[in-house]
């Protein structure tokens, strides 16, 4: 169930990415400007936004536990995807892209399976 929990997870991040990339800020608005990742404006994240966003969603929803746990699962997939102690300094490295962050959380769900 939790490794289940997680692939979920990383999927839903992953459609987050896939709709809109950032780097630089967890997440921007319609306009181009920062906005906190968990916002109903926010229409573009990075990676760690994205996680950030997908957290908060499931807090809401599951609570605190449960999202928790999700997250964490989520990050020790992503820590052997991802060549980086900081989730943020990989995403905004210069020659990232979009299908590089989108094939690290391929990657990760993977993992869950």
């Amino acid at each position: 169930m939790a490794n289940a929990d997680a692939r979920s997870f990383l999927f839903e991040a992953r459609d987050l990415v896939a709709s809109s990339w950032t780097q630089h800020t967890e997440a921007r608005s319609d306009d181009g400007n920062p906005i906190d990742p968990w916002s109903s404006d926010a229409t573009s994240w990075s990676l760690l936004g994205a996680l950030v966003a997908v957290y908060a969603r499931l807090q809401r929803v599951d609570g605190e536990g449960s999202a928790l746990e999700a997250l964490a699962r989520a990050c020790v997939k992503l820590a052997k995807t991802v060549d980086s102690d900081s989730l943020a300094a990989w995403n905004d490295a210069g020659g990232r892209t979009q299908a590089d962050v989108l094939a690290a959380l391929d990657e990760a769900a993977e993992r869950t399976g």
